[in-house]
Order: structure tokens, then sequence, then C-alpha cells
């Protein structure tokens, strides 16, 4: 996913700008795209329509909620075992449904997508996609609530209602959907502080394909038994909630200090698992007794 968003806004920087098109424009045979008539966003005339690659200049103002998340990758295939990349920030905004209705929309068939979540680059199209840590800072400087987790360990994301202007839209498909990413210019309103339960919201908008970027999650094995732990609170006299199963995956959900997380787990499943039958587990797991393997 990181690294074809990185393509896809190379070639957004590079096109050679045409004349604008906009309405209903055919594509491919089962593939059109819609441009509102009120819309600031219009298509790129190229010489070939590509259902695959599609190119929209213009700046558009949306309102809805914006997401700043810390964007984790490991690197497993080394001889050394698994190495963690730096941590850098992202964005991406989720418009509101007064918002969708000037946007673009890619269809396929009878099926609409449309930009229900929007990547956002740094600068300009073919630019590093991630944020300076002291450019987000400079943004949520006014929100009184701020995780202390958030910057201290570089992790999970904050989410807030927003209005925000961008530049641009590149469209691209990936695993029977399409993703879309506009260049980032500025943020017009901003909220005070942030909603109360940020996971309960985040979990009620559009999920991409695979993990979120910012999920962190583990592979746990207890160095001394083939169960781990799970308590109520990060103390080791903590009352135990749940005795997992050895090799059951769990997601970090907040480091409380070096050696404590208070994570969510699904009995031999994946954490973030919707299945009815089966009862997720909140609570915390002593790091210094664990064998911890990351999936990321």
């Amino acid at each position: 996913m990181k690294d074809a968003i990185s393509i896809l806004l190379q070639v957004a920087f590079l096109v050679n700008i045409s004349p604008a098109l906009a309405g209903d424009i055919p594509l491919s045979k089962n593939v059109s795209v819609s441009i509102p008539a009120d819309s600031t966003l219009a298509l790129v005339a190229t010489k070939e329509k590509n259902a695959d690659r599609v190119l929209f200049n213009g700046e558009a103002l949306v309102s809805g909620m914006l997401q700043i998340y810390w964007q984790i990758s490991w690197n497993c295939d080394g001889p050394s075992g698994c190495k963690e990349f730096p941590r850098t920030l992202g964005m991406r905004f989720f418009p509101d449904k007064k918002s969708l209705l000037s946007l673009p929309t890619m269809k396929e068939g009878k099926t609409v997508f449309e930009a229900k979540s929007i990547y956002l680059s740094n600068n300009r199209p073919g630019s590093d996609a991630h944020f300076p840590e002291e450019k987000i800072k400079t943004l949520l400087k006014d929100i009184s609530n701020i995780p202390d987790n958030f910057f201290r360990y570089r992790e999970r994301f904050v989410l807030f209602p927003a209005k925000i202007r961008f530049a641009g839209l590149a469209v691209s498909k990936e695993c029977d959907s399409y993703h879309f990413i506009g260049t980032f210019l500025e943020v017009k309103e901003n909220a005070k502080e942030l909603p109360p339960d940020q996971e309960r919201e985040a979990s009620e908008l559009p999920a991409g394909c695979g993990p979120s970027l910012y999920d962190e999650v583990f592979i746990v094995r207890a160095k001394n038994s083939d169960k781990f732990e799970v308590r109520s609170s990060p103390d080791v006299k903590g009352a135990v909630i749940s005795r997992l199963q050895n090799d059951n995956a769990v997601l970090n959900l907040r480091t409380v200090n070096n050696n404590w997380l208070y994570i969510r787990a699904v009995p031999g499943d994946e954490p973030y698992s919707t299945n009815k039958k089966a009862t997720p587990v909140f609570g915390y797991i002593y790091k210094p007794s664990l064998e911890m393997e990351p999936l990321n």
C-alpha cells in the first residue's frame, strides 16, 4: 500500500496536464468517472484513457474528519531478525456527506466508489508523502486533549472534525477498490478537542484493504508457559482477566510504559476480527515476560 501511494503520487506530478474534462466520462467498457457539475476538480485529459490510474487537477475545500497517524513498518527478512523502520506521520481525510457530493466518483459496472477516504501527501504530488513532526505539532497546538502516548511513543492516531483544502486528486485501483490521494494545502477550521472515544470513531470510518497503516500487531508467546496473561491493570499484581494460547495475535492500542501495553486480542483469531462467536479481550500485557514478533 505504501509503495502504491508513493508511485501514484509521482505519476500525478509528472503527468502533462491537458485541457480538463467534466461530466460522466467512460474510461473503459466497464469503468467511468462521474464529476459533479459544481466540482472544483476536473479530469486531466491524457492521450490514453486508463481505468486503473485517473488524475484530476484543481483545488477542493471539504469538511469531515481528519486523521493523523504514525505509520509503522518492519523488515523481518534480514539475518538478525526484525528491524523497525523509523516511524513517520501521515494524514488522511474522511469527507462528510455534503462534501462527498462535490467530489468525483468512480463507477465500475453498477458499483459506485466514492472518495470516502482521501490519503494526503505533503507539499505537492511526487514529494514525500510523510509530514514533519513539527508541522503536525503546529497543526495540533490548539487541541487540548492529545494523548501523551501519541508523540511520546509515536503510536496510533488522532482523529477530529476539520475543514481542509487540498489540491489535485489521483485515483488508483487496489484490492477491488479505488484509492484517492490529494495534496494537503491547509486546515481552514479545526476542532479544539478530540472526540472522547478515538478507537470507536475510527472503527466507524471506511476501512482500506488489510490492517491500517498505524496498527501495531504482534504474535505473542510467554517465555515460560504455553499461555500468556492479560491483566486488568498495568501491574503484575493486577487481576488476570484472560490467559491466551501462545502465538495469539494482539493489537497494541496504547503503550503505558516500557513494560506494559494495553491491547486488544481475539482468542484464536486476528485482533481486529469481527467474528461474533469470539469475544474480544481488552487488557494489559507485561512485555518482560513475553516474546513478541511483529506482523506489520
